[in-house]
């Protein structure tokens, strides 16, 4: 699951559960905490609240899942 906004985060939990297996990715710390406020422990965080570097955080999840 990716997201890119505190509201995003709050919007989604208020209706769905988090699955065992997923991963959960932020696009930056604002985003994270939110998500750590939902009790979504495990957050991969991009290096900056960029498109590009959501992107990469995304990529290296994958290829560690391989």
């Amino acid at each position: 699951l990716v997201f890119t906004s505190p509201l995003n985060a709050e919007v989604y939990f208020g209706k769905y559960a988090l699955e065992k297996e997923q991963q959960v990715v932020a696009i930056g710390d604002t985003t994270a905490a939110a998500l750590h406020r939902l009790g979504v422990r495990k957050v991969i965080v991009a290096e900056e609240p960029s498109e590009k570097s959501l992107a990469s955080a995304v990529i290296s999840l994958l290829k560690i899942r391989e």
